[in-house]
């Protein structure tokens, strides 16, 4: 399971364990807004060469204000669109070991029906709405 907080993981690792009882389940600590930390962690992933049989993307930020994170892209976007793409794109090679039996599932939030991904999708032109 891959976290942005370990402190805030760990609880969630133990209850899938105590519900399961499947001890296999672990955390990986990653900013998912991070394009450097998704490929880094991928590529850790793909030298265990295990293949991933489901990958859900489930992270999701709604900002007020505008704000750039240190690779320079707006942290809405980095995170609910830059950073499942790239977490998806990295993860094929060990979806493709686990085919034709591999899934992908995504959430998203439905209040991003409102703006289409076509146009100044780091809000540098526009009055920044975290909402869109």
């Amino acid at each position: 399971m891959v976290c942005r907080s370990k402190e805030r993981g760990e609880p969630a690792v133990s209850k899938i364990q105590s519900n399961t009882g499947n001890q296999n389940v672990y955390i990986e600590v990653c900013d998912l807004s991070s394009v450097n930390e998704i490929k880094t962690f991928a590529e850790k992933l793909n030298s265990k060469e295990i293949p991933v049989h489901v990958l859900v993307n489930n992270a999701g930020i709604l900002e007020n204000k505008r704000t750039l994170t240190p690779e320079g892209f707006e942290l809405s976007f980095a995170v609910n669109v830059l950073g499942t793409y790239v977490m998806t794109q990295s993860m094929q090679p060990l979806l493709e070991k686990a085919a034709p039996d591999s899934r992908v599932i995504t959430v998203a939030s439905g209040g991003m029906y409102t703006a289409p991904l076509t146009k100044d999708l780091q809000f540098s032109e526009e009055k920044f709405d975290g909402t869109m």
